[in-house]
């Protein structure tokens, strides 16, 4: 039973990491103070924009078009333009860029490493099987049972904590016919950093860590069960 209580450790350290992930990508990382906006739209067009300071989550940025559109948008009789064909040109008032591009990851790289933490998820529960089957032939399939319901167990609650602390959905628009007008014009505007929550890479970091963790136990475990069969082998045959 203690060799399945270690195959279960993987999958707590995959799970736990990510629901860290998740946890970071709830977590304001930037504070932009937004001023001097300058909308080259026609009179018939509103333009509407979100209160400064504007709140930036991993993955937003201010050269990306839909964290833009998610804070600038303009109408005409209730209809909102389409991204498509919205423009815009942000003026940095400083030189903040670098900082951007070190501590805020891309969507595409955050929605990959989302990916291979639920992968690594699914092998932490395929590895709890192989590994207690291995280890407790005689009580056949019973403890890989208990410790897979243990682990759907935990899995479903840690779920059911990330929900309940996921922030509230970012897209906010008045208009019930959103992206729908096609238009053309330009806002210009100025963006100054304000804040940056430091704390948020490292809780992102700290989640990489224990997925990381996790196929470090794995590929230790299965190495020493490799290098235990090589040496029973052995013997058998001496």
């Amino acid at each position: 039973m203690r060799r399945g209580i270690q195959s279960f450790i993987p999958f707590v350290l995959a799970t736990l990491g990510y629901f860290v992930i998740l946890l970071a990508g709830d977590m304001p990382l930037f504070e932009w103070k937004i001023s001097k906006i300058v909308p080259d739209f026609p009179a018939t067009y509103e333009v509407r924009v979100h209160s400064s300071p504007w709140i930036a989550y991993p993955g937003d940025s201010l050269d990306d078009g839909l964290y833009i559109f998610r804070n600038v948008w303009v109408e005409s009789d209730r209809k909102v333009c389409s991204i498509r064909d919205f423009n815009f040109d942000v003026r940095r008032v400083d030189n903040h860029h670098p900082a951007e591009k070190v501590l805020n990851p891309s969507m595409k790289n955050l929605l990959r490493l989302e990916e291979w933490i639920q992968i690594e998820v699914l092998l932490a529960l395929i590895y709890i099987w192989l590994f207690t089957i291995w280890h407790e032939r005689q009580a056949g399939c019973f403890p890989a049972l208990l410790f897979t319901g243990i682990a759907v167990f935990f899995y479903l609650n840690v779920s059911q904590i990330a929900r309940a602390l996921a922030s509230p959905f970012r897209l906010i628009f008045a208009s019930s016919d959103f992206g729908v007008l096609a238009c053309s014009g330009k806002v210009t505007f100025n963006a100054e950093l304000l804040k940056v929550q430091y704390e948020t890479p490292i809780v992102l970091l700290v989640g990489s860590l224990l997925g990381l963790g996790g196929i470090v136990v794995m590929l230790r475990e299965i190495i020493k069960a490799i290098i235990q069969r090589k040496e029973s082998t052995s013997s058998t045959v001496g």
